[in-house]
């Protein structure tokens, strides 16, 4: 197969390989995104389990008091911020709340100095709830994505009659009905309470300060906000915390704030994460195709020209410009026994007719002419000066000679 045909189909190759990325690209940004159904509880989700609606009212929950986000545990977080003497509130939304003993003991300092916190949270962490004198309940049923063995609502309602609705809330899908089993009557108050009056939403104080508590986080997500009233309950809900301003924490739901570079911004989203895979592997496939041994091409190398013939020309006009015929003259002769030498192997010459007849016989050249031609270089060598017509006459005979050789 020829070099062009080689080439021609690598065209075609390359060209279906391209039009394979395009279209697994095109399909991949086209195809439908399936629902994400991740308990991730962050502000910066707007899956159904992410947290993006309440973060985005806590401005008006919380009216002219700044909103700071959290990315670091809380020991941490509250040494960075012991310069500030005003009085704070901490926001918790999580399915596991588990504290080092660490963070567990800030946190309690926290709330002891007269701040308040609020813990939304299936699974309490064990050494805190046993400081609080707490027991959470967590046989309830799990509604796991429509099991029909598990009830499809679960009613939620406040017990202070300013806030109680009349036709309570209703939380759809995903729910876990935990309640507070057992807790310290002394230091704790019912907010809330579930379809079977279980407590589900208590207030403990603790020092000079409060913790809230309540035992379903899943209430707090963006799914059970845009169903029916459920904004209204978590507002309400957070309407129990003072106006003051609040940490609201991302690290307990997606670790430390990390560095956001091209990359990991290509990585996190689905479709640019796929457009970039693919593009690697259209990169490899390209590498793999175009790397196999190609026969360089073969330079085009133009034969060697003869340019004595031009040189002698050249040269020639030099000396006829300038008028120097007995020079022009013997470098023709010159030029021309040369030609006899190289030409019929001849190793010297000489004047006379048995060289005349060698020549005549070797070259095919009429006798006459190579007679007259010598006599006419013999001339030439005797004259000191040459004129111009014995030039021309010189080199009509040369010419002659040239033109009946065989």
């Amino acid at each position: 197969m020829s070099d062009i045909a080689n080439m021609k189909e690598n065209r075609k190759l390359n060209f279906l390989v391209l039009i394979l990325i395009l279209t697994l690209i095109l399909l991949e940004v086209l195809r439908p995104k399936p629902i994400d159904w991740n308990t991730t509880f962050s502000k910066e989700d707007k899956i159904p389990y992410g947290n993006f609606i309440l973060y985005d009212l806590l401005p008006t929950i919380f009216p002219e008091q700044g909103i700071e986000t959290s990315y670091q545990p809380i020991y941490n977080q509250l040494q960075d911020s012991t310069l500030n003497s005003e009085k704070q509130n901490y926001l918790f939304i999580n399915w596991n709340f588990d504290l080092d003993e660490l963070d567990e003991e800030a946190l309690l300092e926290f709330v002891m100095e007269g701040n308040n916190v609020f813990i939304a949270t299936h699974f309490l962490s064990e050494q805190l709830a046993d400081t609080l004198n707490l027991k959470v309940n967590r046989l309830g049923s799990f509604d796991f994505f429509g099991d029909e063995k598990s009830p499809d609502t679960i009613a939620f309602n406040f017990v202070h009659p300013d806030l109680k609705s009349d036709s309570a809330y209703f939380l759809k899908k995903y729910i876990a009905d935990d309640y507070f089993e057992e807790f310290d009557t002394l230091h704790t108050t019912i907010l809330g309470v579930n379809g079977h009056d279980e407590a589900n939403f208590i207030r403990t104080t603790f020092g000079e300060g409060s913790f809230y508590l309540h035992s379903n986080p899943i209430a707090f997500t963006n799914y059970n906000m845009v169903n029916n009233n459920n904004a209204e309950y978590v507002e309400k809900a957070l309407s129990y915390l003072p106006v003051l301003p609040t940490y609201w924490d991302e690290y307990y739901n997606v670790g430390r704030q990390e560095l956001q570079t091209p990359l990991r911004y290509l990585l996190s989203n689905d479709a640019l994460r796929w457009a970039l895979y693919i593009s690697l592997i259209g990169l490899l496939l390209f590498i793999l195709f175009e790397a196999k041994r190609k026969q360089r091409i073969i330079p085009v190398i133009q034969p060697v020209s003869n340019t004595s013939l031009e040189f002698t020309k050249t040269v020639g006009l030099l000396y006829y410009e300038h008028g120097d015929h007995k020079n022009l003259a013997e470098k023709k002769i010159t030029y021309f026994l040369d030609f006899l030498r190289t030409r019929y192997f001849i190793r010297s010459i000489e004047y006379d007719t048995a060289f005349y007849e060698k020549i005549a016989s070797k070259s095919g050249v009429d006798l006459l002419t190579v007679k007259l031609l010598f006599q006419k270089i013999i001339t030439i060598r005797t004259k000191s000066d040459v004129l111009q017509e014995d030039l021309l006459e010189i080199n009509q005979a040369m010419d002659n000679f040239y033109e009946q050789i065989q």
